[in-house]
C-alpha cells in the first residue's frame, strides 16, 4: 500500500489524475479489507466446525473426559 501511496503523491500536480488514482487506491483498500474479512469469516466457521465435531465425538465416547466421570475411576 505504501507504494500506491507514493504513486498518488506523483499526480499532486494533476487534479484530475489524482483524483482516478485515489478513487482506485479507495476501491483497492476495499477490496483488500474485505479479502482479510472473509478469512476470518472462513477462520471462524472451519474453527466452529471442528469445536463441534470435537463435543459430538467426546459425548458419543464411553469414556470419561477429563474432569468428569466417576472419581472411584481416577487413579492417583
Amino acid at each position: 500500500m505504501d507504494g500506491a501511496y507514493s504513486r498518488l503523491e506523483q499526480y499532486g500536480h494533476r487534479p484530475q489524475l489524482m483524483e482516478r488514482a485515489l478513487g482506485s487506491l479507495a476501491r483497492q483498500e476495499e477490496q483488500f479489507f474485505s479479502w482479510i474479512d472473509g478469512l476470518l469469516e472462513d477462520f471462524l466457521s472451519i474453527s466452529k466446525q471442528r469445536l463441534d465435531e470435537y463435543r459430538k465425538a467426546e459425548t458419543e465416547t464411553k469414556r470419561p473426559s477429563l474432569g468428569h466421570g466417576d472419581p472411584s475411576m481416577w487413579s492417583a
